[in-house]
């Protein structure tokens, strides 16, 4: 599920979004290239921010689209994210 502003948003960005769930980063590494250079590109193509939560084992567990300013950041445990 992809949270945050998607409205108006193509079914290919929205597709494109859903599919960073199956990605994953390596535990030692913030982001992974591949995951930066797919989120930058979504970004730019929609012109909004977009936020991806990644927990400590590398999983990606929340992606969210904001205005063309910022991405909402809230607080989110993972327990919560799992939720959600």
């Amino acid at each position: 599920m992809i949270y945050g502003n998607t409205e108006g948003l193509k079914k290919q960005y929205i597709n494109r979004l859903e599919e960073l769930y199956e990605l994953n980063c390596e535990k030692d590494i913030l982001i992974s290239s591949n995951i930066l250079e797919i989120v930058c590109e979504i970004s730019q193509a929609i012109g909004r921010e977009v936020a991806v939560y990644i927990n400590r084992r590398g999983k990606i567990v929340n992606v969210l689209v904001g205005d063309n300013f910022t991405a909402p950041l809230e607080f989110m445990s993972e327990k919560e994210a799992k939720e959600g």
